[in-house]
C-alpha cells in the first residue's frame, strides 16, 4: 500500500502557476511563496492595522525524528513539551523542496464536480481561488523575482502531485473580493492541498531547506518517518498569532477579523501585480454569510511572471528509501535525540503600534476608492 504525504496550504500564500482551465495534468514544479511581513502595519482601510503575519508549518510530532545536527527540530511543541501532539516550525527567508521526488511526475488536479454548496468532503480544485477569476480583468501575475530570488518571503517547490481544495471547518462561508463591476460571490476552499506518494518500502521523507542569502542557521531538514501511518499531513501558513493559534487548537486558519473584511489579504499585494478596478480598489476577501463571524483564511493561485525568469529548483539525489540513516530510527514514544547545537530562527517579537487607533466597526460600509 503506498504512502501518502499532504502538503496544505493556508492563509496568505499564494501558488503558482494556476490550475488549466481544461484539468489536464501539467509539468512542475508548483510554487507556494508567502510574503515577509513580521511587523505590524498600516491597513488601507483608514484606522486600521493588519498585524504581523509569520510564515509557519506543522506537522504531527510524532513522525518527526531529529537524528544529527542537521536536522531541524520544532521551534514550538503543542500543547506542551511533556506531552507535544503538534510539532510548528516558523519559516523566514528560505528554499524548501521534498526529497525523495515522490511517484507523481506531473501536476495533476482533482476534477470533481463543483456545485454552490461545498461541504467539508467536497475536494475539487475548482473550488480554489485564482487572481484571474477573482481579480478578472486586473491583469494579475506574480511579480517579477520571487521564483528566482532572495527577497523577503518563504518559497516551497513541489515537483508533482494530485492538487485539490479542502474545506475544513463549517458553516462554509460565501466570500466575494468586491473587486471590478461584477465581483462573483462563492464558497472559496480553506486550503489548496497537494498530495504525494511513495512506494509501501518508503520509510522517511525530508523537507528541505536552503536558506537564503545571507540567512543563517545553513541548510537542514525535516526528516519524517510515516512510522504505522499511512499519511502524513504538512500544513502551511501565513498569519497572525491569531490565526497560528486557531490553527493548533484543531480549526481552521482564521481569526475574528475586524469587520467583514480580511485585511492581511492585503500582504499579497506584495508578491502579485494586479491592475485597480474603476473604483481604485484592490481585491479584498469580503464574508458575505451573515452566519458567519470570520473571514477564513484563503490561500490562492495565480499565473507566473509574465517576464521571462527562470525559477530555481532543488533536488537532491533520488535516494533509497533507507539511505541518508546514521542510526536506527526512532520507534514512536521513545525520548528524541537532540544534535549538539542548534541556531534558534524565531523571529524577532513584534513591536506595537505606538498609539491606538480606533477600527472600523463590523457592518460599517467600506471606504471606495482606496488606493493600493
Amino acid at each position: 500500500m503506498p504512502k501518502i504525504l499532504k502538503l496544505a496550504f493556508t492563509g496568505n500564500a499564494v501558488l503558482t502557476p494556476e490550475y488549466p482551465e481544461n484539468l489536464q495534468p501539467i509539468d512542475g514544479p508548483l510554487y507556494a511563496v508567502m510574503p515577509g511581513a513580521r511587523r505590524v502595519r498600516q491597513s488601507d482601510f483608514p484606522n486600521n492595522q493588519i498585524n504581523a503575519q509569520l510564515a509557519f508549518l506543522t506537522f504531527p510530532y510524532r513522525n518527526l525524528v531529529v537524528e544529527v545536527a542537521d536536522d531541524r527540530d520544532a521551534d514550538y511543541k503543542h500543547p506542551d513539551i511533556r506531552d507535544t501532539k503538534t510539532g510548528l516550525c516558523f519559516l523566514q527567508r528560505e528554499h524548501l523542496f521534498i526529497s525523495p521526488h515522490p511517484l507523481e511526475n506531473k501536476l495533476t488536479f482533482d476534477d470533481s464536480a463543483a456545485t454552490d454548496f461545498p461541504t467539508k468532503t467536497s475536494t475539487g480544485v475548482k473550488y480554489v481561488a485564482q487572481w484571474s477569476h477573482f481579480a478578472d480583468g486586473g491583469g494579475s501575475a506574480l511579480k517579477k523575482g520571487f521564483l528566482s530570488g532572495d527577497g523577503d518571503y518563504v518559497r516551497v517547490q513541489i515537483d508533482g502531485g494530485e492538487v485539490s481544495a479542502s474545506f475544513v471547518g463549517e458553516p462554509i462561508a460565501l466570500i466575494d473580493f468586491d473587486y471590478g463591476q461584477n465581483s462573483d460571490k462563492r464558497a472559496y476552499a480553506q486550503e489548496i492541498v497537494i498530495t504525494m506518494t511513495y512506494p509501501d518500502e518508503t520509510e522517511f521523507f525530508q523537507l528541505q531547506s536552503r536558506p537564503f542569502t545571507g540567512e543563517a542557521p545553513g541548510p537542514s531538514a525535516l526528516k519524517f518517518y510515516w512510522y504505522d501511518s499511512p499519511e502524513i499531513k504538512i500544513l502551511f501558513g501565513n498569519g497572525s498569532l491569531a490565526s497560528i493559534n486557531s490553527v493548533l487548537s484543531g480549526s481552521f486558519a482564521g481569526n475574528n477579523h475586524e469587520g467583514d473584511y480580511d485585511l492581511e489579504f492585503e500582504v499579497l499585494y506584495n508578491v502579485v501585480d494586479v491592475k485597480p478596478d474603476q473604483l481604485g480598489r484592490l481585491p479584498l476577501p469580503q464574508i458575505v454569510s451573515s452566519e458567519i463571524l470570520h473571514v477564513p483564511c484563503v490561500a490562492s493561485m495565480v499565473s507566473p511572471p509574465k517576464s521571462t525568469e527562470t525559477p530555481t529548483t532543488l533536488a537532491l539525489p533520488k535516494a533509497s528509501a533507507a539511505s541518508g540513516l546514521t542510526q536506527a530510527p526512532r520507534e514512536p514514544g521513545e525520548p528524541r535525540r537532540r544534535p549538539s547545537s542548534r541556531t534558534s530562527v524565531l523571529p524577532k517579537a513584534q513591536a506595537a503600534l505606538g498609539k491606538s487607533q480606533a477600527l472600523r466597526e463590523p457592518g460599517a460600509s467600506r471606504p471606495r476608492g482606496r488606493k493600493p
